[in-house]
């Protein structure tokens, strides 16, 4: 075998190898949100924490915004206090479902486990690997017996 058909054959050996590994991440991580999804995601957590938390977009930034490769109609994005809210408000998370510009909160918190049966499992381990955040054997406890408004 020649010094140029044993490049080319590396070559091509190395593109398979390549295409197979962009294959089979595609189907095991997050992808990253467009602007146009990034936009519609930042303005649906600004609603949801404004009517449902009470504070505005002005004490808090969106990060971590990630659309699900298992089924892109879900993505996720995190509420980072400023630093002059750290303390005072919570870091956390949300799952939103829609798509393009248009998205709903449809769970938030540290935990998820309001609305944990709206998340397919498939779903909510693909967009937090390191594990769902409401599993079978957390401990639920009714903690107020009327609700303060908020929620």
């Amino acid at each position: 075998m020649t010094i140029r058909t044993r490049m080319l054959a590396a070559g091509v050996a190395a593109l398979a190898m390549g295409g197979l590994a962009v294959g089979a991440s595609s189907a095991t991580a997050v992808m990253a949100a467009n602007q146009t999804q990034i936009n519609g995601i930042v303005s649906a957590v600004n609603y949801w924490t404004t009517q449902t938390q009470g504070y505005t977009y002005a004490d808090y930034t969106v990060q971590n915004i990630a659309i699900s490769s298992v089924n892109p109609l879900y993505a996720r994005a995190q509420i980072q206090p400023t630093a002059k809210n750290a303390g005072i408000l919570p870091a956390q998370w949300t799952v939103l479902t829609g798509s393009g510009s248009s998205w709903t909160v449809i769970d938030g918190g540290a935990n998820f486990c309001d609305n944990v049966n709206s998340i397919p499992p498939a779903v909510e381990n693909d967009l937090f690997p390191g594990g769902a955040q409401c599993a079978p054997t957390s401990t639920k406890a009714t903690i107020a017996s009327a609700s303060n408004g908020l929620y």
